[in-house]
């Protein structure tokens, strides 16, 4: 059977491992190939840890098919080197069978040469015989020659050449035939080696079909967990993208009903103070207690320019000059109403006991004079921004400009009017 040369390269490179150990050197073990997603989850988590687990799996067949794509290089640099060393293998057997018909041939020669020898020899000792003999021979030479001792001499050299020359054809016969066994065997020897290693070459290349088969099904199996990471990735995308749209949607639900809430406590705001206008037009300003009097009349005096009636309809606004001093909802405490943060800083010692309480009268007017004088209720101009600051609503300035001016109608005409 005659191969490609690639192919037939393989023989040399079985020459140096042994086909028993093949298997493990070209056929690496195969790598875990993809775990399958996780059952059941459900959110972008769940989308999530698939999509890890893709990526894993992905990333186990590409690093098992680069394995292979090394085993399949290193092969295939080995078979390169394997070429030559067959290319030289084929090349001794052509001169081992060269030299082996070579030393036929001079075998032959040589038995020719010897043949032809004793064949020259065979038809002298006929002649001598024809002619009478060796004594005829000898006669004739006797008779032909001067000197008989050298016409004697002669004819023994004749002889003697005769049976040397054919003495070393069959040494050279001999010897040429010993030469030709000798050159067939060499033949013979590089012959079955060759025989050898194609047998080898011929299992290399079933193990490198197997080793390429195993890589062609890696790279498909990487590319088809690349395709699933993918896939899992967008399933990922889209839960978070979801999740992250309905919580969208949930906030804008809040949102729209804080809006909502704001919207009606606005209203109940606007209604309020419009009752409360109403309420301010009509106020009439009640008498102030002889205690509470003197409070608003001395508290009053520590902010020049603030009218102590303006002081006074704060107190009856807020809870009757001490009559309904009771914690609010909101937390507003004592006869003038403080929040706690705010009597914290302005609160102010108004009858030098020592103390300082936002339920005692005295305390507590003198501190909210302080208050609305450090806002400007001393000035005629800041007066109504003063009264806002103490109670953030236009309805509450309204109502307590009214009182002031029902309790005292004598007060500055700069003080606004209600």
């Amino acid at each position: 059977m005659v191969l490609p040369r690639r192919t037939a390269a393989a023989a040399a490179l079985a020459l140096l491992l042994p086909v028993a150990l093949l298997p493990a050197v070209l056929v690496p073990a195969a790598p875990a190939l993809a775990a399958p997603l996780p059952a059941g989850g459900s959110g972008a988590s769940a989308a999530a840890a698939g999509a890890a687990a893709a990526g894993a799996a992905a990333a186990g067949a590409a690093a098992g098919a680069a394995e292979a794509q090394r085993d399949l290089d290193d092969l295939a640099r080995r078979l390169g080197d394997a070429v030559a060393a067959y290319d030289a293998a084929l090349a001794d057997v052509s001169s081992a069978t060269a030299r082996a018909l070579g030393a036929a041939a001079g075998a032959d020669a040589a038995r020719g040469a010897a043949g032809a020898a004793d064949d020259a020899r065979a038809a002298r000792v006929r002649a001598l015989y024809m002619g009478g003999g060796p004594l005829g021979q000898y006669a004739g030479a006797l008779a032909s020659r001067g000197d008989l001792l050298q016409r004697l001499a002669y004819v023994q050299r004749v002889v003697a050449a005769d049976r040397a020359l054919l003495l070393a054809r069959q040494g050279d016969a001999r010897r040429a035939e010993r030469a030709a066994g000798a050159a067939a065997r060499r033949a013979d020897a590089v012959r079955s080696r060759a025989d050898d290693v194609r047998a080898r070459r011929e299992a290399l290349d079933a193990l490198v079909a197997g080793a390429r088969a195993r890589h062609d099904a890696l790279v498909a199996e990487a590319a088809r967990l690349a395709e699933q990471q993918r896939a899992a990735e967008a399933t990922a995308s889209a839960a978070a993208a979801a999740e992250a749209a309905a919580a969208a949607a949930a906030r804008a639900r809040a949102l729209a009903a804080a809006r909502g809430a704001a919207s009606a406590a606005r209203r109940a705001e606007v209604a309020a103070a419009r009752t409360e206008g109403a309420r301010a037009a009509q106020a009439e300003g009640r008498g102030v207690p002889a205690e509470y009097a003197v409070l608003y009349h001395r508290s009053a005096a520590t902010c020049p320019g603030m009218p102590w009636a303006v002081l006074a309809a704060v107190g009856q606004v807020e809870s009757d000059h001490g009559a309904n001093a009771v914690d609010s909802s909101a937390g507003a405490q004592g006869p003038m109403q403080f929040m706690p943060a705010t009597f914290a800083r302005y609160g102010v010692d108004g009858d030098g006991d020592g103390d300082t309480d936002v339920h005692d009268p005295a305390d507590a007017v003198a501190s909210a004079a302080a208050y609305l004088c450090a806002t400007g209720a001393g000035d005629p101009a800041t007066l109504e921004r003063a009264l806002w600051h103490y109670n953030h609503a236009q309805w509450y300035v309204d109502l307590v400009l009214g009182v002031a001016r029902d309790l005292d109608p004598a007060l500055a005409p700069e003080v606004p009017r209600a």
